[in-house]
């Protein structure tokens, strides 16, 4: 805390990023940096928590936004690539069963047959900012298909 610098203010201003929130800000996690979940203005950031600041100690900022995945390229063979907005960590094997996720292909034709693999390197544990899927047809593709992924549960990652 400081004086304000207008004489005529009845009290002090809390300083933003010094670590030590008297609760005049949303948060104060001790730094000017925004993408951690408290912006250089002390406001709390959108799909973050912010807690634990005192005027003794920083807030803490956690993530609890889910990654979103988004289909970034699907090539000749048929290899889509998934990339998500921030690093994940896979918490299941995505070849075993139960699905963890759908694939749905829309076009002309009224059914696509096909089937899918994620290749063996993938696995529970990984950490990853993309990954691969590989799509089987049992027919010819025109290239002007739809391709719908979902994931059935966001604690897959």
């Amino acid at each position: 805390m400081t004086e304000h610098p207008d004489p005529s203010y009845p009290g002090c201003i809390e300083i933003c990023g010094d670590g030590f929130n008297f609760g005049m800000v949303e948060c104060d996690d001790g730094n000017l940096m925004n993408g951690d979940g408290c912006t250089s203005k002390c406001f709390r950031e959108k799909g973050w928590e912010c807690q634990g600041g005192s005027p003794y100690m920083p807030d803490t900022c956690r993530d609890v936004q889910s990654p979103t995945p988004k289909i970034s390229l699907i090539n000749k063979r048929n290899q889509v690539y998934i990339s998500f907005d921030e690093e994940v960590i896979l918490t299941e094997d995505l070849n075993q069963d139960p699905p963890k996720f759908t694939i749905t292909v829309t076009g002309q034709q009224p059914f696509y047959k096909f089937d899918w693999e994620v290749p063996p390197y993938i696995t529970a544990g990984e950490h990853l900012q993309s990954m691969l899927i590989n799509l089987n047809f049992g027919m010819s593709l025109r290239g002007t298909e739809k391709l719908t992924l979902r994931f059935l549960s966001a604690s897959t990652f």
